[in-house]
């Protein structure tokens, strides 16, 4: 009987190890090998991850904002004010959201977990939330240089951007389930 039960345990282990292995954001990605161009997230799928997150976010604002145009009331804020509201609560959820989702076990925001990508510093570590808010706020600047700080992510071996190289992180491929 005693030997059953050690088979089930070691079994049970090896299971264990497996699942930490398959599963992207349990798994520690510290011995890889970051020089391979393969493991870091292209172009493409940092767009889609961006894009799912967009949508996340943005969707329940315009949703609001056409709400609040159709109410036909002396109440009713201007257009104008709705507008920067929107786009107010926009930036300081988007800042939060990311800044938050990037710091914590996942290392991704829910578009970068369905696109299996995750952010990590240098050598392949959880970042901390001070850098992850910090990150977000570099990825907000790159936007008011229209973009500019996104294009240079064409021509590095490692596929940064220059909100990337300002938090020390990289964006890597999480291989495996969801």
């Amino acid at each position: 009987m005693p030997s059953l039960c050690l088979e089930i345990n070691e079994a049970h282990e090896q299971c264990r190890v497996a699942l930490t292995l398959l599963d992207p954001m349990t798994s520690r990605y510290s011995s890889w090998d970051f020089g391979l161009d393969r493991d870091y997230a292209r172009v493409s799928i940092r767009f889609i991850a961006w894009l799912l997150d967009f949508i996340l976010i943005a969707g329940p604002l315009i949703a609001g904002v056409i709400y609040l145009e159709s109410i036909d009331s002396a109440a009713r804020p201007a257009r104008a004010d709705i507008v920067m509201m929107a786009v107010i609560l926009y930036i300081t959820l988007w800042w939060l959201y990311t800044g938050l989702m990037h710091a914590s076990c996942w290392q991704a925001t829910l578009g970068k977990r369905v696109a299996r990508i995750k952010v990590t510093d240098r050598q392949g570590k959880r970042i901390s939330g001070v850098r992850s808010l910090w990150r977000t706020l570099m990825w907000m600047a790159c936007w008011m240089t229209l973009g500019l700080g996104f294009l240079v992510i064409m021509f590095t071996r490692k596929r940064t951007c220059v909100h990337d190289w300002f938090s020390g992180t990289l964006v890597v491929r999480a291989n495996g389930i969801l």
